[in-house]
């Protein structure tokens, strides 16, 4: 068993601000390498972040069981969405039918938030619902201006990816507190394996 001593930096409100900050890097290094034709690079920086959680959370192999649920139900969900063709994604398609790969990316790269960023919503169902139906298609939207996504039916496309995070953003923070690993160890906690 190997003790883990959380950093000052990490401690209370600082690791939470953290999270935020790495998570908007990562947002953009994905979404802007990929409207380059360089998706890899975004996905790159997502699993070196992942790597890094890995190390600091509690139990590393249930928050990466969580992250990869999330990130298979994440890349499913986009699937859906790209198949009713009211969007499409200039690069980073290699099967037909399928988002493109750098979208697990960014859904790797939300699960690595969730518990660290979204646990205090926990419970707070309404909240949830009204900043994923917000979020969700503002994110599309910023994507979109960037050049990662074209809108083929814009209202529908924001339509149905406002209801789906309404729904989403409030089951996977209550997933990331069933089966994640909670937030990073603390020096009086020993890491199980």
């Amino acid at each position: 068993m190997v003790s883990r001593r959380r950093s000052p930096a990490l401690s209370g409100r600082y690791h939470g601000l953290l999270y935020v900050v790495l998570g908007q890097v990562g947002w953009f290094t994905c979404v802007l390498s990929a409207a380059k034709g360089d998706a890899w690079i975004g996905v790159a920086l997502v699993a070196a972040m992942a790597a890094g959680h890995l190390r600091l959370v509690r139990r590393p192999l249930r928050e990466a069981g969580f992250l990869i649920v999330v990130t298979v139900l994440g890349f499913g969900w986009e699937s859906f969405v790209f198949r009713t063709g009211w969007i499409a994604y200039p690069n980073g398609v290699i099967v037909r039918g399928y988002a493109p790969y750098w979208m697990a990316g960014l859904w790797a790269l939300f699960a690595l938030q969730v518990n660290p960023v979204f646990s205090s919503l926990r419970h707070r169902r309404v909240l949830c619902a009204l900043l994923g139906a917000v979020g969700g298609p503002l994110s599309f939207r910023a994507g979109s201006a960037l050049g990662a996504v074209e809108f083929i039916d814009i209202w529908r496309t924001y339509a149905l990816i406002g209801a789906g995070w309404a729904v989403m953003l409030a089951g996977l923070i209550e997933l990331g507190a069933a089966i994640g690993s909670g937030p990073p160890a603390s020096s009086d906690t020993k890491k199980p394996r």
